[in-house]
């Protein structure tokens, strides 16, 4: 059986959250991931689109768009059409953004090569979709 690792953090500081209904700015409204990729490495300094079966870590980094806390947020990891197999969400992690922080980071690690295919990694902001990466593994 393969294992799947999905550790996301946060990093740095300003973070602008989305409001809950109960309670929260409503000028927090506009808040998003301002962008994201995928890399080779955690800082980000290596972006790509495109991994060897043989690269076990891909990485992931976000950057979001002003200060706040509390945001609820997700990355789902899946397997388009790999190896065989057609939209299997190979892991999902959710987690709640706490302080003040304008980036975001995470990875999967698999401990065997990856199957060469297609890929997505969606990552969801207060309960949406707010960012999806295709990415291939040839």
């Amino acid at each position: 059986m393969k294992t799947y690792f999905l550790s996301l953090g946060v990093l740095m500081l300003s973070l602008c959250l989305l409001p809950l209904l109960s309670g929260c700015d409503p000028s927090h409204a506009a808040t998003t991931i301002t962008d994201a990729d995928l890399a080779h490495d955690e800082s980000g300094k290596h972006v790509t689109s495109t991994f060897k079966p043989t690269d076990h870590t891909i990485y992931v980094v976000g950057w979001l768009n002003g200060p706040g806390s509390g945001v609820k947020m997700k990355a789902v990891w899946t397997q388009v059409n790999a190896g065989g197999v057609k939209n299997k969400v190979l892991t999902e992690n959710d987690f709640t953004v706490e302080g003040t922080t304008s980036a975001i980071s995470g990875h999967i690690t698999r401990n065997t090569d990856w199957p060469v295919g297609t890929y997505r990694t969606e990552l969801y902001f207060d309960g949406r979709v707010d960012k999806t990466l295709e990415w291939q593994v040839k």
